[in-house]
C-alpha cells in the first residue's frame, strides 16, 4: 500500500494530466531525517511552501476568472464534469482526507480507543439559613 503522501501526488498528477497541466518543478520533500530534528526550519520550508501554493492558486483563480468561493461552488457540482473528469476529482479528495488523517495521527498520536468519562463532581448543597419547622418561606 502507498503513503498516504503518494497517493495525493499520484491523484493529483492524474488530474493534472487530463488537463494537461505542466508543474514546473515538484515540490521537494521534507527528509525522513529532518522530520525529527529541528522544528523551526521544517516549519519555515512548510510556510514557504505554502506561500508558494497560494500564490499559484491566486494565479488559477485569475487564469479561470473565478474567486475560491465560486471555484469550490463550482468543483462541488458533479454536472461540471465529465465522469472521468469527477472520478479524478473524487480520488483526489479521498486521498486528501486520508492523507489528513494520517498526519494528524502522526502529530497527536493514535486515537485513544478508551475514553475516560470526565468525572461527575458532586454538588454540595449550601443551606444559607437553618429551616424551622413550619416556616413559610417569602
Amino acid at each position: 500500500m502507498e503513503s498516504p503522501e503518494k497517493e495525493v501526488r499520484c491523484a493529483l498528477q492524474e488530474v493534472l494530466d487530463l488537463y494537461d497541466i505542466k508543474l514546473d518543478e515538484p515540490a521537494t520533500e521534507i527528509q525522513e531525517e529532518e522530520r525529527f530534528g529541528d522544528y523551526s526550519e521544517i516549519i519555515s520550508k512548510t510556510q514557504d511552501q505554502l506561500d508558494d501554493l497560494s500564490e499559484k492558486a491566486e494565479e488559477i483563480y485569475q487564469r479561470i476568472g473565478m474567486n475560491k468561493e465560486e471555484l469550490e461552488s463550482y468543483a462541488s457540482n458533479p454536472n461540471n464534469f465529465t465522469k472521468e473528469q469527477w472520478e479524478a476529482l473524487e480520488r483526489v479528495r479521498a486521498a486528501c482526507e486520508t492523507y489528513k488523517r494520517a498526519a494528524i495521527t502522526q502529530v497527536t498520536g493514535p486515537p485513544s480507543a478508551e475514553k475516560k468519562p470526565s468525572p461527575k463532581r458532586k454538588r454540595k448543597e449550601k443551606q444559607r439559613f437553618a429551616k424551622k419547622k413550619n416556616w413559610i418561606p417569602l
